[in-house]
């Protein structure tokens, strides 16, 4: 086991921050010789703890150490379940999460993951602390919160083994070179694989590389596509859109000059499956100062709002300085509400609404021209490339909640190196994650912004962010976790002059480029799954919708509703999903063989009813008695979803959060072995 290094003893606790911060000056020693003790201070109202996301597994149990005046108590969640631990006079402490006085020390109290004595500690399994992660929620003694939510890291140090960070390679494959001057590619919550093609029109392809004869829209007649970086240049969906019709796009037009429209659109009233140019609604236009340096991507945040990237109105070096001036919106992260039937709203936390010099509609700046940015569906996170001037190339990254008005540096700042510092005299700029230089003359370097992956093919990609240079041809990934950027560096592929990368509904990530439309791939695990995957006798969509209905038919013919199904004869099977935004997900696989598959090892001595189960469902798991430490529930494409420590030889497991779907749980050991599994069929 890799040597994590731990915060392992408390040296100093200043009487005069009981009220402030708790200093800590951590001794470290190998996690293998003592047990990992997370030093918290819960002063502060709120802990997020990311440094325990993708560490090594630790062998010994978890404890967690905090300081806790005598008038609040920690709600910790591991993995999903939530610990209530109460004062000793408030009552008694949770059967497995007991709170303890430091004999040493009256003023520091611990919290120990323990068992029926000290002695006997849980082990959690791996994947409710390094996959999910340790979140603290301080309360008063009546369970209001303290303050406002404040997250603060723990005084933790931790050298983190990422898993794959350096043993896996990328590799493509061509879904089809019937698709020109691609833009954007993205989906609309089925199916679908949309892309524009810089001259005006939208396109529809699917994963097998078929491409709609008919564009979903054109408006070549009014986009201006004088090459280089005009065009149609972006184009998003409202997250109901299979319900309102409603989309976005973003081109270069001329209006007396050059400007950059953002328009919505609706659908062909007499041809639901196609847009209608004559619909179009401008919502935003406003004046380019040169030719170049349109942004153009859109693109909707987990919030709900549209996000629109700017370019700084071009030339060369921001010679009006547009990124740095909030009166402009040029070089800017545009964030709007569009739910109003006509127009757009402002965001209520707009950093600007109130503010009478800046725009309203800017959510962040000091960008040169960022090319394609993307949201971790996941997460929620952002990561946003910017092309460079004629030095660096740089990924910016925006955590998930951080708060509007963020400044990216440009033009004061050029990745992180000086670029022309007249003028700039904020002390708050944002720097980027990952930078890389130019070397040589002509098309030297030209970032192309990237996906996260989070498609359930390729295990390895989980969670990176995969991005090119379109000069240079090579294409990297970057993640962040615990406070750490860790990056690969694959060389040219084979693939170059990538212009866009987008997703499917089902998370596998795309690639266009002048030869038409690429998927990516891992080729150390094989081929994209196919999105219904067989168990023996059993069909299942390969991911999970929450809230959502399944129509099965072998043949053409119905024949169940259930989200597994258990089949007894070969054909095409088709599975038709409707999601709870009203899309509907239509895949068929041919089945040619049956064969058996151990869904349920050791399920005689692991007993889940009723099955398939609604709200709650039971589950009993003699004869293990104190061989089963802890439960864990996994998705059927091998997602964790909740983890809880056994306390019970019989157990209640509550489904309502659950989506529809199957379930494998799974019974562990101390060291997080499977002693048992047990298909569970939510419906």
């Amino acid at each position: 086991m890799e040597k994590i290094l731990a915060a392992f003893s408390f040296l100093i606790l200043s009487t005069a921050s009981l009220c402030q911060d708790i200093y800590f000056e951590p001794v470290f020693v190998e996690a293998a010789d003592a047990p990992v003790r997370l030093y918290v201070d819960i002063t502060s109202t709120s802990c997020s703890c990311p440094e325990l996301l993708d560490a090594d597994p630790v062998d010994n149990p978890i404890y967690i150490w905090t300081w806790s005046p005598n008038n609040a108590r920690p709600d910790v969640t591991v993995g999903g379940e939530t610990f209530n631990v109460l004062n000793g006079e408030w009552g008694n402490s949770n059967e497995n999460l007991r709170m303890q006085q430091d004999p040493d020390n009256s003023d520091l109290w611990y919290y120990d993951f323990v068992g029926t004595s000290l002695a006997d500690f849980y082990d959690l399994p791996e994947a409710a602390v390094y996959d999910v992660g340790i979140e603290f929620l301080i309360k008063e003694k009546d369970g209001e919160p303290v303050g406002e939510p404040e997250q603060k890291s723990p005084d933790l140090s931790l050298e983190l083994n990422f898993q794959n960070s350096d043993d896996f390679s990328i590799s493509h494959e061509m879904i089809t070179s019937d698709i020109s001057n691609p833009t954007t590619i993205t989906h609309a919550g089925d199916e679908r694989i949309f892309v524009t093609e810089q001259p005006g029109t939208i396109k529809v392809f699917y994963r097998d590389g078929a491409v709609e004869s008919e564009p979903f829209l054109d408006i070549q007649d009014r986009v201006q596509d004088l090459g280089g970086e005009q065009g149609l240049l972006g184009l998003a969906f409202e997250p109901d859109f299979c319900e309102s019709g409603r989309f976005y796009v973003n081109y270069t037009a001329n209006d007396g000059g050059l400007v950059t429209r953002i328009s919505r659109f609706s659908l062909d009233e007499d041809n639901p499956t196609i847009g209608n140019p004559d619909s179009e609604e401008i919502l935003i236009q406003f004046d380019q100062d040169f030719q170049n340096h349109n942004g153009g991507h859109i693109e909707f945040g987990p919030d709900g709002y549209l996000y629109i990237g700017t370019g700084d109105g071009g030339s060369g070096g921001d010679p009006n300085n547009r990124a740095q001036d909030i009166t402009s919106l040029l070089g800017k992260m545009l964030r709007i509400d569009i739910s109003p039937e006509t127009g757009y709203e402002i965001p209520s936390d707009n950093p600007y609404i109130f503010d009478d010099f800046g725009q309203d509609e800017i959510w962040s700046y000091g960008l040169r021209n960022p090319w394609k940015y993307a949201f971790d569906r996941e997460l929620g996170n952002l990561y946003i490339a910017d092309v460079g001037q004629n030095a660096f190339e740089e990924v910016n990254f925006e955590p998930f909640n951080a708060p509007g008005g963020r400044n990216y540096g440009w033009r004061c700042y050029e990745g992180e190196n000086d670029y022309n510092l007249s003028g700039c005299n904020a002390s708050d700029y944002v720097f980027p994650i990952s930078t890389y230089p130019h070397s040589g003359v002509g098309c030297t370097a030209s970032v192309t912004g990237g996906r996260i992956y989070r498609g359930p093919s390729f295990e390895a990609f989980q969670g990176w962010y995969f991005y090119t240079d379109f000069c240079t041809g090579v294409h990297w990934a970057v993640t962040q976790a615990a406070g750490e950027t860790i990056e690969q560096d694959f060389g040219t592929i084979g693939l170059g002059g990538v212009r866009t990368y987008g997703e499917d509904v089902w998370g596998e990530v795309y690639m266009g480029n002048g030869s038409g439309i690429h998927r990516l791939l891992n080729p150390d695990e094989g081929e994209v799954l196919n999105p219904i995957q067989q168990e023996g006798s059993f069909l299942s969509p390969l991911g999970m919708f929450e809230d959502a209905s399944y129509e099965w038919f072998l043949d053409g013919d119905f024949i169940g509703n259930p989200a597994m199904i258990q089949i007894s004869e070969t054909g095409e099977y088709t599975l038709v999903i409707t999601t709870a935004s009203g899309c509907t997900i239509e895949t068929s696989s041919e089945i040619t063989s049956l064969s058996s598959t151990d869904f349920n090892s050791g399920s005689e001595n692991l007993k889940v009813y009723p099955n398939p189960a609604e709200e709650f469902v039971f589950i009993e798991l003699d004869p293990y008695g104190s061989e089963a430490r802890s439960l864990a529930v996994y998705s059927i494409d091998g997602r964790l979803i909740q983890a809880r420590v056994i306390n019970s030889n019989r157990m209640e497991l509550d489904l309502s959060d659950y989506a529809n779907g199957v379930y494998i749980i799974h019974l562990l050991d101390m060291s997080g072995h499977s002693l048992a599994k047990s298909k569970l069929i939510r419906q």
